[in-house]
């Protein structure tokens, strides 16, 4: 048969190659600007992180800007919009981020390439929009958006740049003002009551000599 032909299958091998980016990109989410929704990004501890982020609706689901997003969870990813792609590292600098939206939709998140529906970003103004639900693949955090309050609520699955920060800086107050650190021993209640004192039963033999 000719579909079994070695020339055949090369030649359909190449059109694919040459095709893969169209067949990726499907039908892409649409920012719709009348959509735009300005909400408040804090986490979970309502520790504000943002006060002017801005949003989109797509069907059931939110789409958010990949570098703007990065920067307030305190992420080091880079958007290049123009190369469509983006750049940096998660949390610890051998924990490599890299989008690569040119060539085809892929991702490379811990130490490997990862294929993704291209219908799950759009490009807007200087921008990468990406699906919400996507997000959360990608960066260690989960995201509840509330229209009504206008608030976005980051969950940290690790915890963030902004949370070790401020741990150092309670760990450094702690230490200037003399108070001791927990170091996490459990605390041993002791048998006295508040007004009694501890003593030692000793006992001493006398011995009288003649």
């Amino acid at each position: 048969m000719l579909i079994e032909s070695p020339h055949f299958a090369r030649r359909f091998g190449a059109l694919l190659i040459l095709l893969l980016p169209y067949l990726c990109l499907g039908s892409p989410v649409k920012v719709d600007p009348e959509g735009e929704l300005i909400v408040e990004v804090s986490l979970s501890d309502a520790t504000q992180l943002s006060e002017g982020f801005i949003i989109y609706p797509d069907g059931e689901d939110w789409l958010f800007p990949l570098g703007e997003l990065a920067d307030v969870l305190g992420i080091a990813a880079t958007v290049n919009s123009r190369g469509k792609s983006a750049k940096g590292f998660i949390l610890q600098e051998d924990r490599v981020f890299e989008l690569d939206l040119k060539s085809s939709c892929r991702v490379f998140l811990e130490k490997e390439w990862r294929p993704f529906n291209c219908d799950n970003v759009v490009f807007f103004g200087e921008e990468i929009y990406v699906r919400r639900l996507l997000l959360e693949k990608w960066f260690p955090v989960n995201i509840v958006v509330n229209p009504y309050k206008a608030k976005a609520s980051v969950i940290p699955r690790e915890k963030l740049p902004i949370q070790l920060k401020r741990e150092r800086e309670a760990e450094a107050a702690r230490a200037k003002g003399g108070v001791a650190f927990d170091l996490g021993y459990p605390v041993q209640s002791l048998p006295h009551s508040v007004l009694s004192f501890p003593f030692i039963d000793l006992q001493l033999g006398l011995t009288h000599s003649e």
